[in-house]
């Protein structure tokens, strides 16, 4: 009899945690949610997480404010969202590289991208495209092979994360041709340098290019994506133009700290979705060569660890290390 109702006393009280968890649910959020992304303001990340907020803000009844946290080829931002409360309050945006390459550039992370994350959704891809200056004396990236082949150790390459320093130590490795890399923090201020003239070329996100690539600041040379952009039908693929095979994936996807509960990694999820869907957002992002690749936190974690086996053979390879 004792045991008996020791079981219901057990019962109810899981019972009793059950309905609390689910009331809690249903009811969040009932204050301001943090967006951390882990790039400068105004970077390639500002153009789809800040409309994405405004969204957000609207459906949920509650401030989704974006807060930058730079640094460390995202790994500020990212170590942000692991030490979060995992209460849903603390989500953030991620690039593939935080979950795929820094393991095998860092010796150390202060975050597990394994084990740390609560992966909400895949967003989009993010192409890249190599841009030189309008002075550079090259305008095809034929004419960008030879002069660093003709000219072995004269010019640099920027870079102002992971992937960008990847794709060029991919690229540079095709060529055959020493180019040193300079490293920036971020978009902004690689661009400044690249239409300067300090650096030769740069692989950056074609939604912060194009506005300067058509104002005739920077001349694009090619696309590192399997196929052309429908945004800029115009601009060859790198793989089309001398280099079969080359693509540089980039995507970005949404986190939450590890332990965040189901239902509200859920709630995130379709929110999130049903934003992006929106066809005003859509149109916006398709125009700047991003494109919504919408699928759940499963997916996230597949491809991630498809791809850090991938980059981690690679890099070691390449014998590349940061730290």
């Amino acid at each position: 009899m004792q045991l008996r109702n020791r079981l219901k006393f057990l019962a109810g009280i899981a019972f009793g945690l059950a309905l609390s968890t689910l009331a809690a649910a249903q009811s969040y959020p009932t204050r301001t949610i943090r967006l951390i992304v882990p790039f400068p303001p105004g970077g390639a990340g500002d153009l789809v997480m800040r409309p994405l907020a405004q969204k957000l803000t609207e459906s949920m009844g509650q401030p989704v404010v974006l807060e930058n946290r730079p640094g460390a080829d995202t790994i500020i931002g990212m170590d942000t969202i692991a030490k979060a409360a995992p209460d849903g309050y603390t989500i953030g945006l991620a690039i593939n590289a935080g979950l795929t390459m820094n393991g095998a550039l860092y010796s150390k992370l202060p975050y597990d991208p394994a084990k740390d994350f609560a992966p909400i959704t895949m967003l989009n891809t993010v192409p890249l495209v190599v841009v030189v200056g309008a002075s550079a004396p090259v305008k095809s990236m034929a004419e960008l092979a030879a002069l660093i082949k003709a000219n072995p150790g004269k010019y640099n390459y920027g870079s102002g994360n992971t992937v960008s320093r990847l794709a060029s130590e991919r690229l540079s490795s095709m060529i055959g041709g020493k180019i040193v890399g300079v490293s920036y923090k971020g978009t902004a201020p690689t661009l400044t340098d690249l239409m300067r003239g300090d650096v030769l070329f740069s692989f950056e996100p074609v939604g912060a290019v194009l506005p300067l690539v058509t104002s005739g600041k920077l001349r694009a040379l090619g696309v590192a994506e399997p196929k052309r952009l429908a945004a800029v039908p115009e601009w060859p693929t790198i793989a089309e133009s001398g280099f079969p095979g080359f693509e540089m994936p980039v995507w970005y996807s949404i986190l939450a700290p590890a332990g965040t509960p189901a239902d509200i990694v859920s709630r995130l999820h379709n929110e999130i979705v049903k934003a992006m869907r929106q066809p005003d957002l859509t149109a916006r992002l398709t125009t700047i060569g991003f494109e919504p690749i919408l699928t759940g936190g499963d997916t996230v974690i597949a491809r991630a660890n498809a791809e850090r086996a991938v980059w981690s053979k690679l890099i070691a390879e390449w014998n590349i290390k940061l730290d």
